[in-house]
C-alpha cells in the first residue's frame, strides 16, 4: 500500500488525535502513541494541530509495517478518505 501522506488533509490527523475518527487499533505504538497525544490534542487547536502532525510522522515513519498499513486503511475508510 503506497499512501500520499502530503495528500491527506491535517484535518484528518487531527480528528484522529482527538478521537473523532477511531477505530480498533492493531499497531503497538500507535496505541501508545494515541495515549499521550489524545491529552494534549484536546488542550486547544494549536496543540491538536501538533499532535495530527505527530501522527501523520508515526505513520510516515512505520509506513511498511502491515499493522500500521492495516490501522491507516481502516481510519481513511472510516473517514471516508480512502
Amino acid at each position: 500500500m503506497t499512501v500520499e501522506f502530503e495528500k491527506i488533509p491535517n484535518s484528518f490527523w487531527v480528528n484522529v488525535a482527538l478521537g473523532t475518527v477511531d477505530v480498533a487499533y492493531e499497531f503497538l505504538a500507535l496505541k501508545i502513541a494515541l495515549s499521550r497525544l489524545r491529552g494534549h490534542a484536546k488542550a486547544g487547536p494549536a496543540e491538536a494541530s501538533k499532535a495530527g502532525e505527530e501522527l501523520r510522522t508515526l505513520f510516515a515513519k512505520y509506513a511498511q509495517i502491515p499493522q500500521a498499513q492495516r490501522d491507516l486503511q481502516n481510519l481513511l475508510g472510516k473517514a471516508g478518505l480512502s
